[in-house]
């Protein structure tokens, strides 16, 4: 099966770039970022983005699209410590998850780190909010302008938001 990797983009969309929109739901880990930079070295942006990424724990340092911007804003540079930054996102459950009965316990061992953070959607959330911040800037870099959009309500997923960007 081919990746997004192995497709020359320029080929497969007869229209041109300035003519076309990309819309991807479940762009896992740094998937917006491989999409992005693939796109761009093809010089193949086109006017148009709608991306829902998900699965924040899964990026990595070595494929984020800003690795500079996280770098700057946190001072974070190693691999491993970007890693352990992403990893916090995967403590986001939804509130249906909850009510259901199907999400953690509230109740957790004295030994997990849900004993002692009393608030990890928040802390989760603002990993997430700092790399998707990230992506916004280096979509704005290259004139998009850019809308963060709730697409779902919070009750249903708290990963819920997608990436608007188009060149006016």
């Amino acid at each position: 099966m081919a990746s997004f990797r192995d497709v020359r983009w320029s080929d497969a969309v007869p229209a041109a770039p300035a003519r076309t929109a990309l819309i991807a739901k479940h762009l896992c880990g740094s998937g917006v970022d491989e999409v992005l930079r693939q796109l761009e070295a093809q010089d193949c942006l086109p006017r148009i983005f709608v991306l829902a990424p998900c699965c924040f724990h899964k990026c990595s340092l070595d494929t984020y699209i800003n690795p500079e911007f996280v770098s700057a804003l946190l001072g974070l540079s190693a691999a491993d410590a970007f890693h352990r930054l992403m990893r916090l996102t995967d403590w986001n459950a939804s509130v249906h998850q909850r009510l259901q009965g199907t999400a953690p316990s509230a109740s957790v061992s004295k030994k997990s780190v849900r004993h002692f953070v009393s608030c990890p959607e928040g802390i989760a959330a603002s990993v997430e909010a700092v790399v998707t911040y990230g992506r916004v800037q280096w979509l704005q870099r290259r004139g998009y302008a850019v809308r963060l959009v709730e697409y779902v309500p919070n009750c249903v997923t708290p990963k819920n938001r997608c990436l608007v960007a188009y060149r006016p």
